[in-house]
This record gives C-alpha cells, structure tokens and sequence, in this order.
C-alpha cells in the first residue's frame, strides 16, 4: 500500500517535470489523484489553447522516474475530460 508521503513525492515529480515539459513540448498539465487498484497515478491535461494535447510520450520519462521510486507496479494515466455523472 502506498503512504501518503510517497503520493506527495510523486506530486513533486509530476510538478517538476510538467514544467520541463512546458516548456520544450508546450504542454500543460498536473497532478490529479492515484487509484489504488490499479496503481495508476493519473495525470489531467489542462488543455491550454493553443498548446499541445498530452500524450504518453510526453510522459515516459516521468512513469520511468515513478518506477524507480516506487515499483515496476505503478504506472501512470492521462485524463482528458472530466467524468459525466451519467
């Protein structure tokens, strides 16, 4: 199980990278929350216009810099919208 100080590490490192991507992608995104049972860091694209749309290879070196953290186990998603209530 992961410990919340292990969730704010990971913030740390979605922070710093964000900003190393945005500046040679021009990205824009941030931390959203982690799902435990699918151990899934998710990642929101706060789709800026007139930026580039988030991909998973902007994302590659940071789901590498998790795994060294935490284990091969974690991996790391992007959400795009926000979920209907439907």
């Amino acid at each position: 199980m992961i410990r919340e100080k292990e969730i704010e590490e990971v913030k740390t490192l979605v922070q710093t990278h964000a900003a190393y991507c945005s500046k040679i992608w021009r990205v824009d995104f941030g931390y959203e929350n982690y799902e435990p049972e699918v151990h899934t860091f998710y990642i929101r694209d706060h789709q800026v216009t007139g930026r580039e749309e988030l991909q998973f290879r902007h994302l590659v070196e940071l789901e590498e810099n998790i795994q060294a953290k935490l284990g091969s186990r974690y991996k790391v998603g992007i959400i795009y919208h926000a979920a209907s209530s439907e």
